[in-house]
């Protein structure tokens, strides 16, 4: 049964928290491949699922790709700040006050399309290189819970819009609801579809930074009109 903290405004939920538990054992499982694979153990950095408190049905669940440069592992909501996300943070302030619409940030869920963080974005890849063959049961299983998650959140939270920086994690949301997704208009370095009935804008990025950042503020401006933000 969904709890909430009114002083917080964070949601606590039965179904996030069986979530949380699941992650924790593949991330304890990808520790002991670690200790017989050096590469993976090079690259494996530990285990981030939230950058912000969670809120129910926030303004935004906005989605990067792993916590990478993230080390060390945490599997609860994070602290009341999340300047901390760095240049992802940055580049939505700059965009939502182009638009006027900066307190959209007041109530905002940050978290990542895969919770495993590695150095760097670009290593992602190859972390999922080092993992056991899909053959292996171990792979397979992963693969699934990465998706089921990812629904997860989505269903549990219901955010009124979904931001997700790059267009890798475009291509992955596409596959989630194969019998509920809707594509709409987007640009040539914006994607925006509606999955589940939550309108979804996916940037292109180039290395940190958005590949265009006047057309996602045009879809973002466009889009937050629609869905009453």
């Amino acid at each position: 049964m969904e709890k909430r903290n009114r002083k917080r405004g964070v949601m606590k939920n039965e179904r996030l928290e069986n979530m949380k538990n699941e992650v924790i054992e593949i991330h304890n499982e990808i520790l002991k491949i670690c200790e017989g694979n050096d590469d993976l153990k090079k690259i494996y950095k530990g285990c981030w699922i939230y950058s912000t408190p969670i809120h129910i049905n926030p303004n935004i669940l906005f989605f990067g790709i792993n916590p990478s440069g993230k080390y060390g592992s945490s599997f609860d909501p994070q602290g009341d700040n999340p300047s901390g996300y760095g240049v992802f943070w940055q580049e939505m302030k700059d965009c939502l006050e182009r638009i006027n619409k900066i307190e959209l940030l007041e109530n905002i869920v940050i978290t990542n399309r895969y919770f495993f963080s590695t150095s760097r974005a670009d290593e992602l890849d190859q972390f999922f290189k080092l993992l056991p063959e899909p053959k292996n049961e171990f792979h397979w299983k992963f693969a699934k819970k990465q998706e089921e998650w990812t629904r997860t959140l989505i269903n549990e939270i219901q955010p009124k819009i979904i931001i997700a920086a790059g267009k890798k994690i475009w291509e992955k949301f596409n596959k989630l609801y194969p019998n509920n997704i809707e594509t709409l208009t987007g640009g040539k370095h914006t994607k925006v579809m509606k999955i589940n009935g939550i309108v979804l804008i996916a940037y292109e990025r180039i290395l940190n930074n958005m590949a265009d950042k006047e057309e996602f503020i045009e879809f973002l401006n466009e889009y937050t009109k629609v869905g009453g933000l």
